[in-house]
């Protein structure tokens, strides 16, 4: 047989091997870097029964434990910081999440939904209720120092937001000690992702735990942050002019943010509602940023209608489930994210998926 014949067939395979290396390098190299047009991570919707947390498509809520109540001592503040702890009955470790309440809530329903929601996705939620026996006279070695404790008696009501911190950081002291307490969450708690959520007057703590400066009395430009807060959320955040807040207090929150406000969250009298719940987000520092606005509702839709009026409820209960229905997912994408590490859950923060599923009624912005 010819000697040419062997080269030919050696030549034409070599051109075939080439063909088939770069067709596939050009499938393998199309699939790894296609996104879809809407991002994987998908939360399972919650019937957002404040009674229950059951879900549906799928996804059957685990069962909730309860500890209604649990009193920490700060012995440096004489304080009595009673909580409450709603976690699934599950294994594994559990990222924390502080939620700290509005002062005007008398009770706990507050936002029930979206705790027993964010509990049942897996993760210890320690609320707090209430704070007794908080001396006047701090100690010297508080946070505050000795300015402010002679000042305390003078200007009580911005004080109380600077203890509405300092109460956040006790509990995150008293997390190992809670877990020796109380058998049903030993060993469960995961101390090293926690993350704070406060709603309205509570979302100063949030705030000022993830570095906002507050005037405090005797104690200009505190900085009350805690280094063990990964992540925080405020629902209807508070702006500058009242709280110690100031214009520059956001100038150094560095911890991812996620604000919620919505149209129908008021301001003080000179501000103007929607660019004062911005605050925190517009003047911090850039990066891991989130701000959701709902339109036509309210940012508190999550767990509460206490704002609304009952006609006004009645007449938007279904506009108002859907919307606390998309604000439980981009709570849940956020704390997944950030106290979870879940990329999925980022690339939908990243992305234009809210606005989409929700019709425009919530809008996402970043930063």
């Amino acid at each position: 047989m010819p000697r040419d014949y062997f080269q030919r067939r050696r030549f034409k395979r070599r051109i075939t091997s080439a063909a088939i290396v770069g067709v596939l390098s050009v499938v393998v190299a199309w699939t790894l870097t296609r996104q879809p047009e809407t991002p994987a991570f998908v939360i399972r919707e919650s019937s957002l029964h404040t009674s229950s947390a059951d879900f549906v498509k799928g996804f059957e809520a685990p069962q909730l434990q309860e500890i209604a109540d649990a009193a920490l001592h700060d012995a440096a503040r004489g304080a009595d910081i009673h909580v409450r702890l709603l976690f699934p009955r599950t294994a594994g470790r559990l990222p924390v999440i502080i939620f700290s309440p509005d002062d005007g809530d008398s009770s706990q329903e507050c936002c029930e939904a979206l705790m027993r929601d964010w509990a049942a996705h897996g993760y210890g939620v320690v609320q707090l209720t209430r704070v007794t026996g908080l001396h006047t006279d701090l100690h010297a070695s508080s946070l505050l120092g000795v300015r402010l404790k002679r000042a305390l008696r003078r200007h009580a009501s911005i004080a109380e937001f600077g203890t509405g911190a300092l109460d956040v950081t006790s509990v995150i002291d008293s997390l190992a000690a809670l877990q020796t307490r109380f058998p049903a969450i030993r060993g469960k708690l995961d101390t090293a992702h926690i993350g704070v959520a406060g709603n309205a007057t509570g979302a100063v703590a949030a705030e000022a735990v993830a570095g906002a400066l507050l005037e405090l009395p005797g104690r200009p430009r505190s900085n009350l942050a805690d280094p063990r807060v990964r992540a925080v959320l405020c629902i209807s955040p508070q702006g500058p002019g009242q709280a110690g807040l100031t214009e520059r207090s956001f100038d150094q929150l560095v911890s991812p943010y996620l604000g919620i406000s919505g149209t129908r969250d008021a301001a003080p009298a000179r501000f103007a509602a929607d660019a004062w719940h911005k605050a925190a987000f517009e003047r911090s520092q850039p990066g891991d940023k989130y701000e959701v606005f709902v339109q036509g509702g309210d940012g508190i839709l999550a767990g509460s209608e206490r704002s609304m009026g009952s006609d006004d409820a009645s007449q938007n209960a279904q506009s108002s489930g859907s919307a606390a229905k998309h604000i439980h997912t981009a709570t849940l994408a956020f704390w997944d994210a950030y106290l979870k590490h879940d990329m999925a859950a980022k690339r939908y923060l990243q992305s234009d998926a809210l606005q989409k599923t929700s019709r425009g009624s919530l809008t996402l912005d970043r930063r």
